[in-house]
């Protein structure tokens, strides 16, 4: 099943993306892991869903790990699992954040400069370490 949805449906629309918005696939695999990690984490903290809890870690676990790049399409390396890192605390957003590696692009939307992301590594100014701990 997870063939079939990330190589087989997944891929084809980030390669047209790529091609048609000239946006790399590494943006656009970076916006698919940060909301799959979001549905994950969300998931597994629901009281509700407790009793999966230990199987839909297990299924993450299994998502990121390297030898199931060829899930994702023609890649050797797993594009979701360079985008997994700990979250750190953002000084600026006063929280724990998972700090995007690349940029989104959401600043050059009108009115924009309002838009940035809570993980943008422009605001969070990782490079710098302003602002991390």
């Amino acid at each position: 099943m997870a063939k079939e949805v990330f190589r087989d449906h997944l891929f084809p629309l980030i390669e047209t993306a790529k091609t048609a918005g000239k946006v790399t696939d590494l943006i656009t695999w970076e916006n698919v892991a940060i909301y799959l990690f979001w549905v994950y984490e969300v998931l597994t903290h629901q009281e509700e869903l407790g009793h999966a809890r230990e199987r839909m870690e297990e299924d993450f676990r299994w998502l990121l790990k390297e030898r199931n790049a060829a899930l994702f399409g023609p890649y050797q390396k797993n594009p979701l699992a360079r985008y997994h890192s700990e979250k750190q605390f953002v000084a600026a957003q006063d929280s724990m954040l998972r700090v995007r590696k690349t940029c989104c692009y959401s600043y050059k939307l009108r009115d924009g400069e309002a838009l940035r992301c809570s993980t943008c590594p422009q605001t969070c100014n990782v490079k710098q370490r302003k602002g991390v701990r």
